[in-house]
């Protein structure tokens, strides 16, 4: 009995690694990996319900997450909208050896597993991009928080100084 006792844990676990997180389906499967030719790594992970992960540096060759968000359902839809287009991990020829980034990109979707290897520039490369980094930029925002912030009356006493002292 305790075989098939073991047999049921380890199904249920194989069963729970290949589904999404709980939650509705607000974006696609994208694990999407960047590492550009001056020595450059960042990575980021969105899983179906939203939820984004960011690596980046020292991070990414020891396989940890620095931070945790999420991508709104707009941001989802838009990536939806890009990962569905034929040839959008498709790279163009630019001609410019020196400065070439090399993308890894997973994509799990319907129709299955993808993996893209790009090397250089995409139109859906570089959107999928922009809204993740978009999405990813809330990791700062505690940091941001603890700046301090611009008191306007020193500013602009401040700048009468400065205009005074450049007119004598």
């Amino acid at each position: 009995m305790s075989r098939w006792l073991l047999l049921g844990v380890l199904t249920a676990l194989t069963a729970s690694c290949e589904t999404s997180p709980a939650g509705p389906t607000i974006a696609p499967r994208l694990d999407m990996y960047l590492k550009t030719a001056d020595g450059r790594q960042v990575r980021y992970d969105v899983a179906s319900n939203g939820q984004l992960r960011f690596a980046g540096g020292q991070d990414i060759p020891f396989g940890t997450w620095s931070w945790t968000g999420s991508v709104t359902a707009a941001q989802g839809a838009a990536l939806r909208k890009i990962v569905s287009q034929p040839n959008w991990a498709s790279s163009i020829e630019s001609g410019d050896d020196q400065d070439k980034n090399t993308w890894e990109i997973t994509l799990r979707d319907g129709a299955g597993h993808h993996f893209f290897e790009v090397t250089g520039g995409s139109p859906g490369i570089d959107a999928a991009w922009v809204i993740l980094t978009e999405a990813g930029r809330a990791r700062l925002q505690e940091d941001l928080d603890r700046l301090p912030r611009p008191d306007i009356k020193k500013l602009t006493e401040r700048r009468r100084r400065e205009q005074a002292e450049d007119t004598q």
